[in-house]
């Protein structure tokens, strides 16, 4: 399969129906654990769902409150993730039930309930896998949700040619992109860092509104020619406050960003076109960059220096 068929697979992935055998009002909060491409699933349903605490962890340690009223996610595609089985020990200990998605590895043999995903896949692009046994479990009603945001993504395909535009306006400037959103979507925004990160081999940042407003905006507003960044906001439909902060910050600063709009009636359907408009987006400037975009060898190649 190639990368591109990854990406694509995503659509394919939301049609997932494992699921955990629980029941979510036994429990206070929940903890979901993960590291980088495993990770981003958390950050996406803590944006989703809000009937019960949701703490996202990417540590090697859990906080104090961990109890057996925690439900503890933990996320690891190799099912080998230091950090992970780590905190999911610590969990334990601390009396908390330990759930775990992954395609293989350490990880299941430390929890009480495993969903196993397809092996083969990059982590990033297994999102689909890794998001969807934690809806299915503890907000299955979000399905309902599901032809609308296919239907969404079919879209952004149809109209690749704006995202390909979009690209060579990243790779002609020079800069880096910072990606901007806000809650529920600020998660787009950090997925469409880390894709830049991983895909396009590039650094990149990530920062929400209206936080930015209370310090990032006054370097915004000074001297353009020392500005390292090419500004792209993700534009959410769930607060005209920071909609009308989004303007006002663009006229302040004298900056040119581009604007997409998240389509989509719900929180989830707005964050899957956003991760997918920004997933073919760092695709396309991988290209332009003549860059691997699968290829994230350094990164093993730290796991084994740590593993010696």
């Amino acid at each position: 399969m190639t990368y591109r068929k990854e990406i694509d697979s995503i659509i394919d992935q939301l049609s997932f129906n494992e699921k955990f055998n629980v029941n979510i009002d036994d429990y206070d909060n929940i903890l979901i654990e993960g590291m980088g491409g495993s990770g981003i699933a958390g950050f996406l349903f803590s944006e989703i769902y809000s009937k019960k605490p949701v703490i996202v962890l990417n540590t090697y340690t859990c906080p104090d409150f961990v109890s057996e009223k925690t439900l503890f996610i933990a996320i690891s595609y190799s099912g080998n993730t230091e950090e992970t089985i780590t905190c999911a020990n610590e969990a334990r200990k601390k009396g908390a039930k330990i759930l775990s998605i992954t395609s293989g590895g350490k990880l299941s043999e430390i929890s009480d309930q495993t969903v196993i995903i397809p092996a083969g896949y990059q982590p990033r692009s297994s999102l689909g896998f890794l998001l969807m046994p934690i809806i299915n479990t503890i907000s299955p009603d979000l399905r309902n949700q599901m032809d609308e945001i296919k239907n969404n993504i079919a879209e952004i395909k149809k109209k690749e040619d704006n995202l390909i535009s979009i690209s060579k306006r990243i790779f002609e400037s020079g800069k880096v992109p910072y990606f901007i959103s806000w809650n529920p979507t600020s998660s787009v925004a950090y997925r469409c860092k880390t894709q830049f990160n991983e895909n396009s081999k590039m650094l990149a940042n990530a920062g929400y509104l209206s936080e930015i407003n209370h310090n990032e905006l006054v370097p915004m507003g000074m001297n353009h020619e020392m500005d390292p960044f090419i500004y792209i906001a993700f534009k959410n439909s769930f607060s005209k406050r920071n909609e009308k902060r989004l303007e006002i910050t663009k006229k302040l600063s004298s900056r040119d960003f581009t604007i997409i709009e998240l389509k989509g009636k719900s929180i989830f359907s707005q964050i899957m076109y956003g991760v997918y408009f920004g997933d073919v987006l760092s695709y396309h400037v991988a290209l332009l960059r003549k860059v691997e975009a699968r290829d994230v060898s350094i990164i093993e190649r730290l796991k084994l220096e740590l593993s010696s």
